[in-house]
Parts: C-alpha cells; structure tokens; sequence
C-alpha cells in the first residue's frame, strides 16, 4: 500500500517574514555563555524575526536559557505580524563540529516537536 507524502512547497520569493506556513523551524549555532548573557542575534534573518516579534524572540531565548546547544529547542507563538502561527530554534551545537548529519537530526528533532504541538495549538 502506497503512503501519503507530506505536501509541501518551496517560494522561492518567501522571506522569513513573509513566509506561509503553521511552523517556521531555524536551525542556529551554539553560543558559549548566551544561556547567562541572552542569544546574540548573529545574522539578519534572526533580526528580522526578532524584529517582528517586538523583541520576544531574545526575550523568551534568555528566560528559557537557549544557547542553541545541540537538539536544543525553543518555541514561540508568534503574533500577528509574521504569517506563521509559531517560531521554533532548533540548536545545531558548535559550529566548528557541524556536519550534515548533526543538521537531519536537529531538524527531526524539531519537526517532532512541531507535530507534537499540533495536537495543542
């Protein structure tokens, strides 16, 4: 028996403000110390978000202590002004020990957790 693939598109023209979708996931290195002195945004695309969201998206990484550790996670609601209904940082750990695989496993990881919040949001 055949199965269902999950249907999905890629927009090419989409920014991360201005894409349509329940879950936007953004994987991010680690960064020593960011758990106690708050998330640096490192790159526009986190500053747009973060822009977007009033400042909540570093607010709410400081209080949970996201350092962007490996298969770290941190979730947010989003509010009105981004098309997604939520936000989830994904950690990738140190960027000098990257590889692809540690990326597949991370983004599992999170698209577990978004599946899973499916069922409460």
């Amino acid at each position: 028996m055949p199965t269902a693939t999950p249907a999905f598109k890629v927009d090419q023209n989409a920014t991360v403000t201005t894409v349509l979708s329940n879950v936007l996931i953004v994987p991010v290195f680690f960064q020593k110390d960011a758990a106690e002195k708050g998330f640096e945004v490192n790159c526009d695309k986190l500053q747009q978000l973060n822009d977007a969201l009033s400042g909540q998206l570093l607010a709410q990484a400081l209080e949970e202590k996201f350092d962007g550790a490996k298969s770290k996670l941190l979730s947010i609601r989003t509010n009105p002004q981004l098309p997604v209904k939520r936000l989830v940082l994904v950690g990738l750990g140190d960027k000098a020990r990257y590889t692809p695989a540690k990326l597949e496993l991370a983004l599992q990881a999170a698209v577990r957790h978004a599946v899973e919040l499916k069922d409460t949001d």
